[in-house]
């Protein structure tokens, strides 16, 4: 899905929705791509195909973010690694597990860090809770989120029973995020959302509220 045919301010911006156990995949530019999350790489999320049908190529990836250390968002890198040689971040607290299990170099990013897109130039904020690198990504001039999975469309948030989850930060986490202008919403997992973001942010935090504090 190219995300231009719905924002006109997402110019050559790839989707390929995640089906199953798989993360959702954004590619942004044309001769220079940046992607981010890689999926499972597993039935119809295979990035062979999104790359096919995207027209894009393989050689134009330069460099590849990952939001955190899932297998649904980061086993799509083995197939990457086979056809190009990108530049591949995760957060610092994130990279050395996949640095050790992708046997590949993965650059540590940390809170603050600035991401260079032909999109815009993207802030990377460190929003731990569902694993401790978990990031986001935000560019402020069109108030756009790519949040993994921190924070999904409808008030959802991500669990936080998994190894490095941690209820109380995940609520700090959904706190800081609340505070930016978020007009548009790239999640991990479920639909693009182009307008009003920011509402479906302070659901979540109102969620996680409730039910994060009760398990803490």
């Amino acid at each position: 899905m190219r995300l231009n045919d719905f924002d006109t301010r997402l110019r050559s911006t790839f989707f390929l929705q995640g089906i199953g156990l798989c993360s959702n995949i954004y590619a942004i530019g044309d001769s220079e791509i940046t992607m981010i999350d890689t999926g499972s790489n597993l039935g119809t999320n295979r990035i062979q195909e999104f790359f096919r049908w995207s027209d894009l190529q393989f050689a134009s990836l330069k460099q590849v973010i990952l939001t955190h250390n899932h297998f649904d968002h980061v086993d799509g890198l083995e197939e990457i690694l086979r056809n190009s040689k990108p530049r591949v971040f995760a957060h610092s607290e994130d990279a050395l597990t996949l640095e050790h299990k992708r046997s590949c170099r993965i650059l540590g990013l940390a809170d603050g860090d600035v991401i260079v897109t032909s999109l815009g130039h993207f802030q990377v904020i460190h929003t731990p809770g569902h694993t401790s690198g978990s990031i986001c990504l935000y560019e402020e001039n069109m108030g756009l989120l790519f949040s993994g999975d921190t924070v999904f469309p409808d008030g959802w948030f991500g669990r936080t029973d998994m190894p490095t989850g941690n209820s109380c930060m995940l609520l700090s986490s959904l706190k800081r995020l609340a505070d930016l202008n978020v007009n548009i919403l790239l999640a991990g997992h479920g639909n693009p959302l182009f307008q009003h973001a920011g509402k479906d942010i302070e659901k979540a935090l109102n969620h996680a509220r409730i039910s994060l504090q009760k398990q803490s």
